[in-house]
């Protein structure tokens, strides 16, 4: 197990240049999730000391890392090479600005090769040259299982024609609910490069003919001049990248993925966390790494009769807390200090994190009826609550509010992190 490392600069030779992470030889049951790999010569490097002697990683499982900027020309992301008969489930992880391809399968590949991609996250590599977001080289398999589903591609564009998916040889790949786009408007913008067979993004929906499920469209990530810089937060309990510049909250990525099953059911948003969240949380499974939780905001500049999403903030978590009734539904405080006039009667399953303690308070004068408490979670027989709070402060000031919090006849319940 490879968890939770900052990992930069490393793998730096005279002779030769590694990587930020390697699973080499014949490796078994290997888990690499929750690792910040950047600035290194390359990120994830899976292969053997020869492609023909040795058996390369099995069931190497590689999910929810954070992989950017390589420093090698052309260097990927995840790098698979000189390898017989890799077997390497790989999803969830944020793969992005890599000098190479966000992952590439190199032409040193041989036996059987059974690779997974699920759920990733590929933005803007290649950028020593053209070889799009993921590229499978030219290689001598005795078979091949390349499966790629519910991935988001999201090349270059401007000024480059390259696709988003290069494969050479004529590799039988399983594939479904992709989004591959390309953000150039020049008719020769590239979707996908198939063995010399072109789809062309002006040409769309032809490649709906290789893949019916096919989204050509821009996944509307939520910021990407604030993209993630390592992770934040506690395993087990509040652990997400910090900044969440690719998460999407609209279009095609929302509700539109294959349902994959319970051993692929998480998010790099909640695989990590307390509450036990996992896809889908819509209609139906997200694509990319994310699955967008129904998360609601309560802000200092927000307003009350704003619908509560991210942009349009609500101003109070009492206001906050009547809106928002779906299990599984987070109401998240940004950082300032509040005045609320009104209790909280929060619904079951329905959790409120704070920024921080330090950063965020609330000042509250009135409790419910029934006991004085700011914030009630109370059932009027047994419930499994599955509420969390943390994360913020409470103060009562003139002590009209007897309790901040309340709870009775639930179960299932975390407080944490308060004042």
């Amino acid at each position: 197990l490879v968890r939770g490392n900052d990992i930069s600069a490393t793998g730096i030779l005279v002779t030769s240049a590694g990587g930020g992470i390697g699973a080499k030889n014949h490796v078994k049951n290997a888990i690499i999730e929750y690792n910040y790999v950047h600035n290194c010569p390359s990120g994830i490097k899976i292969n053997a000391y020869d492609n023909t002697t040795f058996s390369g990683p099995e069931n190497a499982t590689i999910r929810y890392n954070i992989v950017t900027g390589t420093t090698g020309s052309y260097a990927p992301g995840l790098y698979i090479f000189t390898i017989k008969d890799p077997s390497v489930i790989i999803y969830g992880n944020l793969i992005f600005q890599n000098n190479g391809p966000g992952v590439r399968f190199d032409n040193t590949v041989t036996g059987d090769v059974d690779v997974k991609l699920y759920n990733n996250i590929f933005y803007k590599n290649g950028l020593s040259g053209g070889s799009g977001e993921i590229y499978i080289n030219n290689f001598t398999a005795n078979s091949t299982n390349i499966e790629i589903k519910n991935n988001i591609f999201y090349t270059r564009g401007v000024g480059y024609s390259w696709a988003a998916l290069y494969e050479f040889g004529g590799k039988t790949l399983t594939h479904s609910n992709n989004i591959y786009y390309n953000p150039s408007t020049a008719t020769n913008a590239q979707l996908a490069n198939l063995n010399g067979t072109i789809y062309y993004k002006s040409q769309f929906p032809l490649i709906t003919a290789w893949e019916p499920s096919v989204y050509a469209t821009d996944p509307n990530f939520t910021n990407t001049s604030n993209l993630p810089t390592g992770f934040t937060g506690t395993y087990g309990i509040n652990l997400q990248p910090n900044n969440d510049g690719l998460s999407v909250e609209s279009g095609d990525a929302i509700d539109k993925g294959v349902n994959l099953g319970i051993a692929y059911n998480n998010a790099i948003n909640l695989a990590g966390r307390s509450g036990g969240l996992t896809r889908p949380q819509g209609a139906g499974w997200d694509i990319g790494a994310y699955e967008q939780a129904a998360t609601y905001y309560v802000s200092t500049t927000g307003s009350d009769s704003n619908p509560g999403i991210q942009s349009q903030p609500w101003a109070t978590l009492s206001y906050a807390c009547g809106r928002v009734t779906t299990p599984g539904s987070t109401i998240h405080i940004n950082a300032g200090t509040y005045t609320d006039i009104s209790y909280c009667q929060l619904a079951v399953g329905v959790s409120i994190e704070g920024a921080g303690k330090a950063t965020t308070t609330i000042n509250c004068s009135v409790g419910d009826p029934i006991n004085s408490a700011y914030i009630s979670m109370y059932s009027v027989s047994q419930a499994d609550g599955s509420n969390s709070i943390h994360d913020f402060s409470l103060d009562g000031g003139n002590s009209t509010t007897i309790m901040g919090i309340d709870s009775r006849n639930r179960h299932n319940q975390t407080v944490y992190n308060m004042n």
